[in-house]
């Protein structure tokens, strides 16, 4: 078959046999004549104005860091754990999940750390779980938690335990939820995880969502903006508990966040080995008082005195106020009276009593 001599066609004709050879290779390949011609859809004004009227994604931010999060885990309340923090606890496992971690002293010199999280369904271990203190449920409960202990040192009422969301080891015989780590030494020894605390949660029909009207005591500042904190260099801040407890927190400002040590070292989680810190520190001064007992002392932090405190941040600092409230809240201020704004992220609070502001270092 000869081919056709395209010199001596027409125009009109060498247009036709160039349309049918473009429609002929667009039957192979799936492909319009549309397709062709708008090879870049955006061009279309229509989709230009589809793409305009597109509703963005929710965004959704976890209650105790102000982070973005999972629809999942922002409705999630947190739980509270009270762990144990003499030398013979040491590592503590799993308080590197801690989105909130409040320390709080004990009597004759010693602390308990209340790990406070809303991702505790996937941490293996934590411990050591230990006893908490009236003002320790005040805390906790500030926070709307759901709370996890072993028992109280005799002077929290069964009445008063039951007025917070609790899961208590040895007043309410929740042995179901705890088991015992036969490495380690009494009383430093019993230990949950999240499976178990998500299990009892279910089990004793305790709402695991957020609570309504919830708050934490500061509010955060907006998504890529940073606090305004100019009160002076916070790059070392110690708080000193007892002769022999000294807790320090070194800020890195390579990743900008405070490490913590204690006993001369750096904090570990026994799970992971990760370095226990957090992006902001509140160091707030309670009215305390000691009650002499024939086998000891015991100490209570009156927190319904609020106090006075320091804010730290981004390596400085600033003075700040804190109140509990009627209801059971806390809410911080800073030096003006209003509310606290803080930067997203990990929060340490550890609570001291008034009369040791001279064992605070902040430099």
């Amino acid at each position: 078959m000869k081919r056709p001599n395209l010199t001596k066609l027409g125009k009109p004709a060498i247009i036709s046999l160039i349309v049918v050879g473009v429609l002929f290779a667009a039957g192979f390949t799936g492909a319009t004549i549309s397709s062709l011609i708008h090879t870049d859809s955006n061009l279309d004004s229509g989709n230009n104005q589809d793409v305009e009227n597109q509703t963005p994604p929710e965004v959704f931010y976890n209650v105790l860091t102000g982070l973005e999060t999972t629809s999942e885990l922002a409705d999630l309340r947190p739980v509270s754990i009270c762990i144990a923090n003499s030398a013979y606890a040491l590592p503590q496992d799993g308080i590197s999940n801690a989105e909130v971690l409040i320390e709080m002293p004990i009597e004759n010199g010693g602390t308990r750390l209340i790990m406070l999280t809303t991702s505790y369904q996937k941490v293996a271990t934590i411990g050591a779980v230990q006893s908490v203190r009236e003002y320790m449920l005040q805390a906790a409960g500030a926070f709307g938690a759901i709370q996890f202990f072993n028992g109280t040192d005799n002077t929290v009422s069964y009445e008063t335990i039951l007025r917070y969301n609790t899961l208590d080891y040895v007043t309410q015989n929740m042995v179901s939820v705890y088991y015992k780590d036969n490495t380690r030494v009494s009383p430093n020894d019993l230990m949950t995880n999240g499976i178990l605390i998500d299990n009892a949660i279910k089990k004793y029909s305790l709402d695991p969502t957020v609570p309504v009207g919830y708050k934490t005591p500061y509010v955060f500042v907006a998504p890529g903006a940073e606090a305004a904190v100019d009160g002076g260099n916070a790059r070392t801040v110690s708080i000193g508990y007892a002769n022999d407890l000294t807790v320090t927190y070194k800020y890195d400002p390579q990743t900008g966040k405070y490490y913590r040590y204690q006993y001369g070292e750096i904090q570990i989680d026994g799970n992971n080995g990760d370095k226990i810190a957090f992006d902001n520190l509140f160091i707030l001064f309670a009215s305390s008082v000691t009650y002499d007992k024939e086998n000891g002392s015991e100490l209570d932090l009156i927190m319904e005195d609020g106090g006075s405190g320091y804010y730290c941040t981004d390596g400085k600092y600033e003075t700040i106020r804190w109140q509990y409230n009627n209801d059971g809240s806390m809410t911080f201020y800073d030096a003006e009276g209003n509310l606290l704004e803080v930067n997203r992220g990990t929060s340490y609070i550890g609570f001291t009593k008034a009369g040791s502001k001279d064992r605070v270092s902040i430099q």
